[in-house]
């Protein structure tokens, strides 16, 4: 009975597991090629979400940041570290803090640092140059 069964149905059998191993590897190659498009497409998202990121400032901050700082003169007061909070815009710190004596930029951020005869003091921004955190001096 198996002998019959191999003999007669052993090739039809090999034609079903063939087609049916053929249509899988069609399948994956599609679903790669799916999943390639839609990271592709993800990818596309982020990018332009976090250029909108960029441009999308509140029309309060913007009017704000708007106005030029030129010469202000460096004031080394311990009240006006004080003053610092998180999210005020780089302008206001060069307000209360005058010019800073370096800055760094990073891809996504940039620090200011005053130095001072006592040590230094950093302040951190975000890519929108909003405050994000800072270290005070040793006063």
């Amino acid at each position: 009975m198996f002998k019959f069964i191999r003999n007669n149905f052993g090739p039809f059998f090999a034609g079903v597991f063939f087609t049916v191993f053929v249509l899988l590897i069609i399948a994956v190659v599609y679903l790669y090629s799916v999943n390639a498009s839609l990271r592709q497409e993800v990818a596309d998202f982020q990018r332009k979400l976090s250029d909108v990121e960029i441009k999308v400032v509140p029309p309060e901050e913007r009017v704000q940041d708007s106005i030029n700082v030129t010469d202000v003169q460096p004031v080394f007061n311990f009240d006006n570290w004080n003053k610092l909070r998180v999210n005020i815009g780089s302008d206001e710190v060069k307000r209360l803090l005058g010019k800073p004596s370096q800055i760094i930029a990073w891809i996504d951020s940039s620090a200011y640092i005053y130095r001072y005869s006592n040590g230094e003091g950093q302040i951190y921004f975000n890519r929108l140059k909003r405050v994000r955190g800072w270290r005070r001096p040793e006063f």
